[in-house]
């Protein structure tokens, strides 16, 4: 039994090697379509239709206001790129945050070198967009976080020589004889420590856990839990 569990293995591991050899393509990275124009400090979200979003940035001395949608289906499966219409304005290092109704929320960056408070809402799907209330405060380098019920918990931010503590959340805002959605940003508890270039994560029992982040130009190993259900 031992000998034949033994011959079987090599006879495993040598199609293992041959495959390797005859196929070394298999292991590589290969070129895809090339985003137009190139960017970082953009942001990138996958949608429910298995495409991706890509939002804003920055090029050389400025700021992006371009989106761009990346359909892997096209091309006979290699991809291609979409144009999608601009944003309202130009931002790099904001945040984007997918919504259970498959829109994209987008908050924050830096406009012209400035942080901003504006925000607004991508609905991919219908190939729209709209202007949304701004956040209290102007924020990027930030994290958004999807709470449960559809709400968006806005936390921290660089202030230019500090980070903030300050935390707000994004909500629908129920209005009596109207069907059209309308939202609002108000305040919640802030943080013990401002922070930015943190991480959020939702724990699976509805709580956010930050991690880490710059404090004023340090960076720190304090952890925090936001409770979404008592928001401290």
């Amino acid at each position: 039994f031992h000998r034949i569990a033994i011959l079987l293995l090599a006879v495993v591991i040598a199609s293992t090697v041959e495959l390797t050899a005859q196929n070394p393509l298999e292991f590589t990275w290969r070129p895809a379509p090339h985003i137009s124009p190139g960017r970082y400090y953009h942001t990138e979200t996958m949608l429910p239709d298995h495409r991706l979003l890509v939002t804003g940035g920055r090029r050389g001395f400025k700021q992006l206001e371009s989106m761009a949608i990346y359909d892997p289906t096209q091309n006979g499966g290699i991809g291609a790129w979409m144009a999608f219409e601009d944003m309202f304005r130009r931002r790099e290092r904001h945040q984007a945050t997918l919504m259970p109704q498959g829109w994209v929320l987008i908050s924050g960056g830096l406009d012209n070198d400035v942080p901003t408070n504006q925000c607004e809402l991508v609905d991919p799907a219908q190939q729209q967009h709209q202007l949304l209330p701004n956040m209290n405060e102007a924020r990027y380098e930030h994290t958004t976080t999807l709470l449960p019920g559809g709400k968006v918990l806005a936390i921290g931010s660089k202030d230019y020589d500090r980070g903030l503590p300050t935390c707000e959340i994004f909500e629908p805002l129920e209005v009596a004889h109207s069907s059209a959605p309308m939202w609002r940003w108000r305040r919640t508890g802030s943080m013990q420590f401002g922070r930015e270039k943190h991480r959020a994560v939702r724990l699976l029992d509805g709580r956010v856990l930050v991690i880490g982040g710059d404090h004023n130009y340090r960076p720190t190993q304090t952890c925090e839990a936001f409770n979404n259900v008592t928001e401290q």
